[in-house]
């Protein structure tokens, strides 16, 4: 795996304590055929980045024949920091751009880009969806994927306040609202799109992949929706490994490992936590451990045989829909 830097220091604007930039975490087929590429955008409710919608789905896709990059976005750190506003989906372009810039070193087809969001990182996704290149190219290189795949993704972000408080803080204008409804401004010719869902998922209920397939077809973009009758929210692969925990979190937690790094150094309130008291500690290393330790599945997380088979339907799409 190679981490990839996708901003320099001083291009990175967005005020976040110590010395974080987003980055691609690459995990690469080991031969030197051209394939496929798949983005993978962990959730996290613009909070945090989530290790299980990582590097663990990056290795199953790559096993599958793609070569694959975790994007770890901009977050609010504990909801402490500046309002994100566009910063995620700007970070989610770069890195569509920078894929497709460097398609030859990384051995991909650069008209066969996936942007795969999981959950909160389903609505940076959505935002991409509705909005890529509506700033304009980047040196005439598109930010517009050829596909999307969402995992139980965030949608409807009227019943997520949460959500509008890290991005545009505690009093969201109609504009700025508008401007983040995936559902509001799909254009009429969006990538195909893979969706699935869980009935049993109360953090994100299945309404929202329900509003979103509603208004694909209504746009009339070729898509799949799979709601799956049982399942809990945030799933992952759903499988033994996935519950274990056996998967690396550091690219996951880089910018709270920056943000803790930097108040033990200074002291200046910037970084707190409801899972440890930071002044207490000395050591950044044992806050961040902690800090991993949250982000794994809880005790309670439950394997599910009927949602293993999912990656493969998602497989079986976009071989259909890339070729």
């Amino acid at each position: 795996m190679q981490i990839i830097p996708l901003y320099k220091k001083e291009d990175y604007t967005y005020n976040t304590p110590g010395n974080f930039v987003p980055t691609l975490t690459a995990v690469l087929n080991e031969d030197e055929s051209v394939r496929p590429a798949m983005i993978i955008v962990p959730g996290g409710a613009y909070l945090t980045v989530s290790p299980a919608e990582g590097i663990l789905i990056a290795q199953k896709f790559r096993d599958l024949g793609y070569n694959c990059f975790v994007l770890t976005a901009t977050m609010n750190v504990n909801g402490m920091l500046a309002p994100l506003r566009k910063q995620p989906f700007h970070d989610l372009e770069k890195a569509v751009r920078f894929i497709r810039k460097e398609h030859e070193r990384f051995h991909i087809d650069p008209e066969k880009v996936v942007v795969h969001g999981f959950s909160g990182g389903g609505h940076i996704a959505a935002t991409l969806l509705c909005h890529a290149d509506e700033e304009g190219k980047e040196d005439g290189i598109s930010a517009k994927p050829n596909a999307f795949v969402f995992s139980y993704p965030v949608i409807d972000t009227e019943k997520f306040d949460a959500v509008k408080k890290c991005l545009f803080g505690d009093e969201p204008t109609e504009e700025e609202m508008n401007w983040v409804s995936a559902v509001k401004n799909i254009p009429a010719d969006a990538p195909p799109c893979f969706i699935w869902h869980t009935n049993g998922d109360i953090h994100v209920p299945p309404e929202n992949s329900i509003i979103l397939e509603r208004a694909l077809a209504e746009k009339g973009i070729f898509h799949e929706l799979h709601i799956f009758a049982t399942g809990h929210h945030g799933q992952s692969l759903a499988t033994e490994e996935w519950k274990a925990g056996n998967y690396p979190s550091d690219d996951a937690v880089a910018q709270y490992a920056e943000a803790i790094r930097h108040e033990i150094e200074h002291r200046d309130g910037s970084f707190r936590s409801a899972l440890f008291d930071i002044e207490k500690i000395t050591d950044p290393e044992e806050a961040i451990a902690l800090q991993k330790a949250s982000l794994y599945p809880s005790a309670d997380a439950e394997v599910n045989e009927s949602l293993k088979i999912w990656p493969v339907l998602c497989d079986t799409f976009l071989k259909n829909v890339l070729k």
